[in-house]
């Protein structure tokens, strides 16, 4: 049986920069928390909005992300120093897409 993909429409929320910020992430092992998770945090981020377009979105996805990007980053509304991230609107799916946990 063939299940066919299915995606959320973003801005989704929770979004990754969202779950990110919580303190759902903290784990108590880490020698300073303070320092050690924010830089993590950080890395990921990073990561997630660089490889979303080119290695995280299925085909029928990348027509919709290029209206996000014109939506919320290049586009003729958006004001400069106003840009979003892709981590500020796109969430979970997709941040399990990338460390490998989802096979949706």
């Amino acid at each position: 049986m063939i299940i066919p993909h299915q995606s959320t429409v973003p801005p989704v929320s929770p979004s990754l920069r969202t779950i990110s910020s919580e303190d759902v992430l903290v784990h108590p092992s880490l020698r300073d928390p303070q320092v050690v998770l924010p830089t993590i945090v950080s890395g990921l981020q990073v990561y997630f909005d660089k490889a979303l377009g080119s290695n995280l979105l299925y085909r029928f996805e990348r027509p919709q992300y290029a209206e996000m990007r014109k939506r919320y980053v290049t586009g003729p509304t958006v004001q400069l120093n106003q840009e979003r991230e892709m981590s500020a609107i796109y969430g979970a799916e997709h941040l399990l897409r990338m460390i490998g946990l989802s096979s949706v």
